[in-house]
């Protein structure tokens, strides 16, 4: 443990001398008020700003430790061995740290908030008020409580599936920041938040994890044998996430290229890309020079010297990246509320034009960055798989490839293309995208096969530790086993009509960008999961037979026709208030539109069902014509003498055998 509190002492005093040095670069250092204007004093304004460099730091380190311990450092049969051990009692000390630092952050953002030194704002019911009704206090409350969470729980943790929980947690804790910005000002909206959330994801794990390697260096050195190679895998990707995502952020807030020279934020910016750079560089050096010696020769020692150096100029990027934050960009996203239209008050962009084939198909498009990273990112490594099959002179179908890919285009015309635009503002429209994300688009995915190709491109890791054993455990967990059953997979699915749209969750999320974004996920996970079970060539807990699953089809189609029936019948407008503040011009009949929606829901529902249960009937024809051939193969063997059981013969002895005793 002295060697973790070494090293988390030298990162927090370079992350607060970085966040400094990179607001002084920005000309954005703490100054008085001028008279008469409220200032919380300059006690506050350089609290705040370093407060939040520490509260990333160690939010980066806790995620880096528990990558290490579930998906870096080996383990067997799914225990943690005494290095992952260290690295998840290290994780509860930072996520503690973290926890507290989140708590100073938010007695400083109040004052900030306020304009008024801490000694005069301070007060419980001041506090509780800007917890609970602002976006900022509830982001920092979320936080806090999941980190309070992980530091009392990642301690006892020793085997790798509650890491890899553990983990997850704490990067869902990463990303309540992202939310809580002006979303609603500015026509790209969707591009800020979703690229802010990868970046701050993919930068947790790409600093976090050298960090950790770092430590474990220090702890134990022959550890770094198999832990680099898959930390090389990931940073790499990261790297790419964090670029693209960078870039993405960057573009929607500088007015021309100019601005990188003659603005704050623009000298800002460019530190930043220029230690990104030197990462990418210091990568390439790793994998050319420091790997091949450790991996090849156990030499650790070139590894360590550019890992450190590494290091420090990412936890100086993790400074600038908070002294960026800080600094206002050319081109803000501050719009006249009094002269604001409804829609753009509600939606955050102006109302798009009365609705036509060609732009719902082609224009009004409304990118969404988190959608389309994700539909690159697992069309990317699909392919990855595919080509190292074919290296190894395997051989994969064509028409899995292409199942796979028409998925993805199916998942990015619904998110980013013109009918993402107007399933904010119509309900008809709406429900085609849900529509297509629950019963088009996971058909596609489903009949990819990606946890086949997975198994068969991604190789076997070292002592049973590689993302090829976690694959199999996830597969053989209890929660696959239980999600998997048919009837749990049909009841997910189908609640995800009733549940959302009966109760007022529909209209909560409808209000936030957030809220689609989760409603989305719920569509496709819901549909993924739900074929998976029907359809499904993925290996996976064993299926239940096929007369189960069509009734169980036969039921989930029933009740998906009930749903859009009940809607259809309804006097009752659903998220009235929703739809009716947008003050539409066109198709202004809240519940004409609605019944639309029911009748697109139902038709677009029921078909791709349909076309499941003939493939389900396809698939039952062809194991009974197969279970027929190995019947036969096993007769004939059985009459050649060539061994095996004959079942034919076996059961057809059987069958003589009682008739002779019922004479």
């Amino acid at each position: 443990m002295k060697t973790a509190t070494r090293l988390s002492a030298m990162a927090a005093a370079i992350t607060i001398a970085a966040v400094a040095l990179a607001l002084a670069l920005g000309s954005n250092t703490p100054q008085r008020a001028y008279p008469g204007l409220p200032d919380p004093g300059l006690g506050t304004g350089w609290a705040y700003p370093l407060l939040h460099g520490l509260n990333d730091l160690f939010a980066v380190m806790t995620v880096g430790l528990l990558l290490a311990a579930a998906l870096l450092l080996d383990s067997r049969k799914g225990e943690l061995g005494s290095v992952a051990i260290r690295c998840v009692v290290a994780a509860s000390a930072s996520a503690g740290l973290w926890a507290l630092s989140i708590a100073l952050e938010f007695v400083f953002e109040l004052s900030y908030s306020f304009g008024a030194p801490v000694s005069k704002i301070f007060d419980l019911t001041v506090a509780q008020s800007y917890l609970t009704q602002t976006n900022q206090g509830k982001a920092l409350l979320f936080q806090f409580f999941g980190a309070v969470l992980l530091a009392l729980t990642c301690w006892t943790i020793t085997r790798v599936q509650p890491a890899l929980v553990a983990l997850t947690g704490a990067l869902i804790s990463l990303i309540p920041p992202a939310l809580t910005g002006h979303s609603g000002a500015s026509d790209r909206h969707e591009i800020a938040i979703s690229s802010l959330m990868i970046h701050l994801v993919f930068v947790s794990l790409w600093v976090g994890g050298l960090l950790a390697l770092v430590a474990i260096a220090r702890w134990d050195k022959q550890a770094l044998g198999s832990a680099v190679p898959r930390y090389s895998s990931l940073a790499l990707w990261a790297y790419i996430a964090v670029a693209a995502s960078g870039i993405a952020n960057a573009w929607i807030r500088l007015t021309g290229i100019s601005d990188l020279w003659t603005t704050g934020y623009g000298h800002v910016l460019l530190l930043k890309t220029g230690f990104v750079v030197t990462l990418g560089w210091l990568g390439w050096l790793h994998r050319k020079r420091s790997i091949p010696e450790l991996v090849q020769h156990t030499k650790p020692a070139t590894f360590i010297t550019f890992a450190t150096v590494e290091a420090i100029i990412m936890v100086s990027t993790i400074g600038a990246g908070v002294a960026l934050s800080q600094t206002a960009p050319p081109l803000t996203d501050a719009v006249d509320l009094s002269k604001a239209s409804a829609a753009r008050l509600v939606l955050g962009f102006e109302l798009p034009p009365p609705p036509t084939a060609l732009q719902v198909v082609l224009t009004n498009l409304r990118p969404d960055f988190l959608w389309i990273f994700v539909a690159l990112l697992a069309t990317a490594l699909y392919l990855v798989g595919v080509k190292k099959l074919r290296a190894h002179g395997e051989h994969w179908p064509v028409g899995r490839t292409i199942m796979w890919i028409l998925g993805w285009i199916v998942v990015l015309w619904s998110t980013s293309g013109g009918i993402a635009t107007y399933s904010q503002v119509l309900f008809s429209a709406h429900m085609v995208q849900h529509m297509m994300l629950s019963t088009v688009a996971p058909i596609f995915l489903v009949l990819g096969a990606p946890v086949m190709l997975a198994l068969k491109a991604v190789p076997t890791g070292n002592n049973g530790a590689g993302v090829r054993e976690i694959i199999v455990a996830v597969l053989n967990s209890r929660f696959i086993h239980f999600v998997s059953r048919p009837i749990v997979a049909a009841i997910i699915f189908v609640s995800g009509f009733f549940g959302l749209y009966f109760t007022p969750i529909f209209p909560s999320l409808m209000a936030i960008h957030f809220g689609h974004t989760l409603m989305q996920v719920h569509f496709l996970l819901a549909g993924y999961v739900f074929f998976w079970t029907m359809i499904g060539i993925d290996p996976g807990p064993k299926r239940a037979g096929y007369p189960i699953r069509i009734l169980i089809l036969l039921a989930t189609m029933s009740m998906h026709a009930f749903f859009n029936i009940a809607i259809l019948l309804s006097n009752q407008v659903l998220a009235p208030t929703y739809f009716a503040s947008i003050k539409r011009s066109y198709l202004t009949d809240l519940l004409a539109d609605q019944r639309v929606g029911a009748g697109i829901g139902w038709a677009l529902g029921e078909l791709p069902l349909l076309a499941v249960m003939i493939t389900l009937a396809v698939q039952w024809s062809r194991s009974d014509d197969r279970d027929a051939k190995r019947s036969d193969r096993q007769a004939d063997r059985a009459e050649r003498g060539d061994g095996g059981p004959d079942e034919l013969g076996d059961y057809n002895a059987y069958l003589a055998k009682l008739s002779q005793r019922d004479k």
